[in-house]
């Protein structure tokens, strides 16, 4: 039963990994990106209901899903600070007025670094 609930979420962890990469530049992912982090939480709330001695033969398998996690939220960390910086470049370009509507400003964002 641990075993297999370990093996199961180094899948989940797998496929989540794969679905960050993916669903930044294909936006019909999110849903399975969303499933998939559901299935995690299910999965790991299931471990932490478990002794540490039910769990203390599987140590390699507890590290593989520490490192698989470490990894997924780093990537999903690096992948939002890439959005806020796209996002942040488009909202310069936007200026509010003194009616308070909004407008572009007068130079591009391509324009103003060159």
């Amino acid at each position: 039963m641990v075993l297999e609930t370990l093996e199961k979420l180094i899948e989940v962890l797998k496929r989540e990994r794969y679905l960050l990469l993916k669903a930044v530049f294909e936006p019909e992912l999110l849903e399975k990106l969303e499933e998939t982090l559901n299935e995690k939480r299910k999965l790991l709330k299931s471990i932490l209901e478990l002794d540490a001695e039910e769990l203390s033969p599987f140590s390699s398998k507890l590290r593989e899903v520490e490192r698989l996690n470490s990894r997924n939220e780093a990537l999903a960390m690096s992948q939002l600070g890439f959005i806020e910086r796209i996002a942040g470049s488009i909202m310069n370009d936007i200026k509010y007025n003194s009616s308070g509507s909004m407008g572009r400003s007068g130079a591009s964002t391509f324009s103003k670094k060159i």
